[in-house]
């Protein structure tokens, strides 16, 4: 899954340092989902935010346990 927010703002040094717990909260989830999160900006062209998160096939992961067979 391919998430992408772009604005046209006032943009920021995404080198600076920062104290924006919304952007490192989000960077966590993101990472702990076993996605990859990156910020594009620069000062007065906006920014975009993208994320990438793997999605699973809920069934290739199923045991042979975990399979109902109907008895």
């Amino acid at each position: 899954m391919i998430i992408q927010v772009s604005d046209d703002g006032i943009g920021f040094d995404v080198h600076a340092q920062s104290d924006s717990v919304g952007l490192i909260n989000m960077k966590e989830r993101v990472e702990l989902a076993g996605g990859d999160f990156k910020i594009f900006s620069k000062p007065l062209l906006g920014t975009d935010i993208k994320v990438e998160i793997p999605l699973r096939n809920s069934f290739s992961e199923l045991k042979s346990t975990d399979v109902y067979s109907g008895e």
